[in-house]
């Protein structure tokens, strides 16, 4: 594994360092990254197999609002993005590199943090994904906690089964275990897994999405039938300059059409976000962090 000591680096060109490492090859293996290597699938197997996340933390700053009953909230949201070495064993992060069981994951952590009376509201996700299947989830948490408590929703991987299992102070309902689809694919690894697709025009899929858990309090799992399409080349006005895209739209039925803006370059950050309930996200400031051994 890799040592604290570490250098922080930003692109003058706004894109990410390459650092030229080893390339590990992960001893778990996929339908979908199989197909993959034979030149065809969703998936596009370099993104996951980029040098960059062999020796950096991508660190991303978003200027987020959301609509509230108080009126429009705006809020800082930061995300940390990094591969780390899972045991077959827990599927947690080992420190231990003697073991025999290690299999690469690509991990993302967001945290925000929102001014609140009488507590300020804080917010945060922990997801992780197979590094050669990134549309596969290992690892799901999700904390909100505020006025009210605190509610936390996390995956449980059993012999054949997923369960969505929830520890909630507010009000009754939720608390417990509750089935979910198998190999389910969440609203909250959009940011995450996205990037790995094959971009290109009018590239197009269906996913029935798990609505994102990050909220007070807890209910029964929702699902609605997402229809994944890349619209096409955009560019996004940000602090950063002009971003070239790709933008993806996610029809969700009645609830309307969410879309997202991913980086034409590698390793294709998401730059901004337009959701159909009026929450945006805008790419503010990006780092990485090299990783000394």
């Amino acid at each position: 594994m890799w040592a604290c000591c570490s250098m922080w680096l930003i692109g003058c060109d706004g894109r990410p360092p390459k650092f030229v490492e080893q390339k590990v090859e992960s001893p778990v293996r996929s339908v979908v990254a199989a197909e993959e290597e034979k030149g065809f699938g969703l998936i596009n197997s370099s993104w996951a197999k980029d040098s960059l996340w062999n020796g950096a933390i991508e660190i991303a700053e978003y200027l987020c609002e959301e609509n509230t009953e108080g009126g429009t909230e705006t809020f800082v949201q930061t995300q940390l993005t990094r591969r780390y070495f899972f045991s077959k064993e827990f599927h947690t992060i080992s420190n231990d590199t003697t073991r025999k069981d290690l299999y690469p994951i690509l991990s993302q952590q967001v945290i925000a943090r929102r001014m609140a009376k009488p507590l300020p509201t804080q917010t945060s996700i922990w997801i992780s994904v197979l590094q050669n299947d990134p549309f596969k989830v290992v690892r799901y948490i999700v904390s909100w906690q505020g006025e009210g408590g605190i509610s936390n929703k996390s995956l449980l991987r059993l012999t054949g089964k997923l369960k969505l299992v929830c520890q909630n102070s507010y009000q009754t309902s939720g608390e417990g275990e509750y089935d979910l689809q198998y190999d389910t694919f969440f609203e909250d690894q959009i940011p995450l897994s996205l990037r790995s697709l094959n971009f290109q025009e009018n590239l197009e899929f269906v996913r029935p999405t798990l609505v994102s858990q990050l909220f007070r309090g807890a209910e029964a799992p929702k699902y609605f039938q997402g229809d994944y399409k890349v619209e096409g080349r955009d560019t996004v006005e940000t602090k950063l300059g002009r971003i070239v895209c790709w933008k993806v739209s996610v029809e969700r039925g009645m609830k309307g059409n969410d879309f997202y803006w991913f980086e034409v370059s590698s390793p294709n950050i998401l730059v901004k976000a337009e959701l159909a309930d009026g929450s945006t996200r805008l790419l503010q400031q990006r780092t990485y962090q090299h990783l000394v051994p």
